[in-house]
């Protein structure tokens, strides 16, 4: 019985979760729309306890849909970018050369960057991206302009 009840509570979220059933329920408040009252308290009862509350229940529940989407793409991305400080800081202290750090993180971009135009792969273009950043980051701070988030504990 308890997985019917979630099968069931999920078919319905999702349902009552769309712009179209926001539409649906603008159209059944109107069927009662309290048309010729003598006073504004039935208008102002509609509208508060009937149209608004039907309606924004979707709207609200699109925009949750909407902005998790968002939130779990620009986590992805600085997971990403934090995966790839992590083997550039592993590349720096193998190699102990921040210079010719700096230039392997332009060609990992590079190589990255072929694989996309080659494959339309958006993991590949995020990676291109994410090397991209770095080198641009690693240079700012070999510059003296910001501090680097690379943090190693030792001096390299």
């Amino acid at each position: 019985m308890k997985r019917f009840n979630e099968w069931l509570a999920v078919k319905i979220t999702e349902g009552v979760a769309t712009m179209w059933a926001a539409y649906a329920f603008a159209v059944l408040a109107i069927f009662g729309f309290p048309y010729g009252a003598s006073t504004v308290v039935p208008y102002v009862q509609w509208l508060s306890q009937t149209f608004i509350q039907l309606t924004m229940l979707s709207i609200i529940m699109v925009g949750q849909g909407i902005m998790t989407q968002h939130h779990k793409k620009h986590s992805t991305k600085q997971d990403l970018h934090q995966q790839t400080l992590a083997s550039v800081y592993g590349f720096l202290v193998e190699t102990n050369n921040a210079r010719y750090a700096q230039k392997w993180m332009v060609e990992q971009s590079e190589k990255w960057q072929k694989v996309y135009k080659r494959n339309k792969d958006k993991a590949a273009f995020g990676k291109a991206l994410a090397y991209s950043e770095c080198a641009q980051e690693l240079h700012l701070a070999l510059s003296g302009v910001i501090a680097p988030s690379l943090a190693p504990k030792e001096k390299i």
